[in-house]
């Protein structure tokens, strides 16, 4: 069993797709799978994720009929094998050493979610959200 279940659901996100997966794949932890679900894309994002399976077992490329961003994580749900799951967005950059981080806590608290801080970059400013640092200062979520 791995680790980590990550999955990406795409849509026609082919200008962003490759820089995610890459810092998906760069990861400094490695026991996961990627479940990519591609949701009907009609642009070159299918390709991108392919070529990805392709060259890395731990990247599974599927393929549905577009139905929405939450059809599309559920389908990788299905699929899912990790112990954990965690869903990153098409346009998303992980810090390389995110899932190791959150890997140790787990092992560490015994826990059953780990959440993190998110922080949107625009190309001209930063933001971290607000409710995203205060989700991850608890230790308990009731």
């Amino acid at each position: 069993m791995k680790a980590l279940s990550v999955i990406i659901p795409v849509y026609n996100n082919a200008d962003h797709l490759e820089k995610t997966l890459r810092s998906v794949k760069e990861q400094s932890f490695a026991e996961f799978e990627v479940i990519l679900v591609d949701d009907g894309s009609s642009d070159e994002s299918a390709a991108i994720m392919r070529a990805f399976a392709d060259t890395d077992d731990r990247f599974i490329f599927i393929h549905q009929e577009n139905q929405g961003v939450a059809a599309a994580r559920n389908r990788g749900l299905e699929r899912a094998e990790g112990r954990f799951v965690t869903f990153v967005d098409a346009d998303d950059i992980i810090p390389k050493d995110a899932f190791l981080h959150m890997h140790q806590v787990t092992l560490v608290e015994d826990c059953d979610t780990v959440a993190g801080i998110y922080e949107r970059v625009d190309g001209i400013s930063s933001y971290v959200n607000a409710r995203s640092k205060q989700l991850a200062e608890k230790k308990t979520i009731v």
